[in-house]
């Protein structure tokens, strides 16, 4: 095995305590921060009325069909949720009580990384940091492929971290297995194979390093673990890199300045105000002096920061980006800032950045009740939660239709729709079906539940459509059953209709199918 001398092992900052307790006191303290914000969190969700998004509710359908992968995401979210509706149920709170656990496993692990790369203190202000981020607050309450995503990409770090430190096997071993189970999470784990190049363009040590045995091995176990997702893929024709590179939209119109000014700003909300100014300061300090004397430390966290952010940026550039997209370059981004901050001397900073993230959780998960307080009307411009509201109301209703139709499938035509009365109608399982005339694959219910071979069948159809959307062209008889609406307030409103349909002709009996 090549032996690696990483300037890793040399600490930036100076350990101002002794005694043979100190990792110990230092690592209590991190698991007493993350506890209590666990907790809490825990709290916080268990009292939450929130519906199920769209995207929450279908992941909680895959977690009823387990396997290696779906149509927009690999599959270890649905075993997550699997697992712990297994124990706890279905209810909400159930299906995303995987998200408050798993950040803090992975702000233990950022305790770690910042406690290697630098010192014990980073490391506890690192975890603290990383649990208040606005992000990470939003995420810990919502089942996101993200939760899962950040903890592999954090544990990746560690065992890159050991493994330059070292250069043991065990290290090489468990950067492999992290690398693969993120693969496994979401697919922008791969952009820790951009940020490793870079890593490896920029530093001399730890390019020999990443080109030993032991990298090698990391990307066999990488490789290996991924391979089910990969052959799933290659079952399904490739459905779920096909979907990932459509959300790139790079075949219509390009270069959007203003999207890409919209995603840099939305980066503050992201990772904070404060701290993504520090960000940006640490970085250009590192950066723009002698870069002789760049210290290996800044060089580890700005390769793995950096390069996503601006990847991400030329996307939003070049037709759009989500907010969250960028959100792993945070991992490597809190221990450098906070190690900027306390070198410094400017641990004011994190306080006044930890105090402000405190108050915008607060808010957050109180939102209605703030506006309310305040006498702020809702409205859909400033309502976070305008498309979650009234599903779960909706789901009654359909279950009323369901049950005065025993047997007959459920025909929906879009998937928000079919997803959310999926989760809140019963009783569970519920047959369903999807209309789609052009008999394109555009979401996971076009995959698993087409319409097509099941003429002369009758089907109970609802709708978000006004009347019948056409639809009723391809059947026989067509009678309406009533309509539902629901509005939150004023300029929000969520309406039904329901229909039943008999003796299905085919799509071929549209003269012009409907543009969905």
């Amino acid at each position: 095995m090549v032996e690696v001398n990483s300037a890793f092992l040399t600490p930036v900052l100076p350990n101002q305590t002794h005694g043979k307790d100190v990792p110990g006191h230092f690592l209590y303290s991190a698991l007493a921060i993350i506890t209590a914000i666990t907790v809490l969190r825990y709290a916080v969700l268990a009292s939450l009325q929130i519906p199920l998004s769209v995207d929450e509710a279908q992941y909680w359908i895959w977690s009823r069909e387990l396997a290696f992968g779906y149509f927009s995401k690999p599959p270890l979210l649905a075993w997550l949720i699997a697992a712990f509706t297994a124990v706890c149920g279905d209810g909400e709170s159930c299906v995303r009580a995987c998200s408050p656990i798993l950040h803090a496993l992975t702000a233990l692990i950022v305790f770690g990384i910042g406690q290697r790369l630098y010192e014990p203190r980073v490391g506890v202000w690192s975890a603290a940091t990383y649990l208040l981020l606005p992000g990470v607050s939003v995420s810990a309450v919502v089942a996101s492929t993200d939760v899962p995503l950040l903890l592999f990409w954090a544990l990746a770090l560690y065992a890159l971290v050991r493994a330059l430190q070292e250069n043991r096997p065990q290290w090489w071993l468990l950067l492999g297995a992290a690398l693969g189970l993120g693969l496994l999470s979401k697919y922008a784990m791969l952009f820790f194979v951009l940020s490793l190049a870079v890593l490896c363009a920029w530093d001399r040590e730890a390019r020999a390093a990443l080109l030993s045995r032991g990298a090698g091995l990391a990307a066999v176990v990488a490789i290996v673990m991924s391979l089910p997702n990969v052959m799933w893929n290659a079952a399904h024709d490739f459905v779920s890199y096909r979907h990932t590179l459509a959300n790139m939209d790079l075949q219509g119109d390009l270069f959007h300045f203003g999207k890409a000014v919209e995603f840099i700003l939305s980066q503050f909300g992201v990772f904070g105000p404060i701290l993504f100014a520090l960000m940006l300061v640490a970085a250009w300090r590192s950066v723009s002096g002698d870069r002789s004397r760049i210290v290996p430390q800044s060089k580890f966290c700005i390769a793995f920061t950096l390069p996503v952010i601006a990847v991400i940026a030329m996307q939003a550039f070049l037709s759009g980006a989500n907010a969250n997209w960028a959100a792993v370059a945070y991992v490597a981004a809190t221990p450098l800032v906070c190690a900027w901050c306390l070198q410094h001397k400017s641990e004011v900073l994190l306080y006044a950045s930890a105090a402000l993230h405190v108050f915008t959780a607060v808010v957050l998960y109180n939102y209605d009740a703030v506006a309310q307080g305040l006498g702020i009307a809702l409205s859909r411009r400033i309502d976070p939660g305008l498309h979650l509201r009234g599903w779960d109301q909706a789901g009654a209703w359909s279950s009323q239709i369901q049950q005065a139709h025993p047997g007959v499938p459920i025909l929906f035509d879009d998937r928000t729709t079919m997803a959310e009365l999926i989760y809140y109608s019963s009783p569970r399982p519920m047959t369903t079906v999807m209309w789609n005339p052009q008999g394109t694959v555009t979401n996971y219910f076009d995959m698993t539940a087409p319409l097509k071979g099941h003429l002369g069948e009758s089907y109970v159809y609802i709708t978000r459509q006004p009347a019948d959307g056409g639809v009723g062209a391809a059947f026989d008889q067509v009678q309406s059953l009533g309509q539902w609406s629901f509005s939150a307030y004023p300029g929000h409103e969520l309406t039904l209709k329901a229909f039943l349909l008999g003796g299905f002709r085919g799509y071929s009996a549209l003269s012009a199918p409907p543009i969905r």
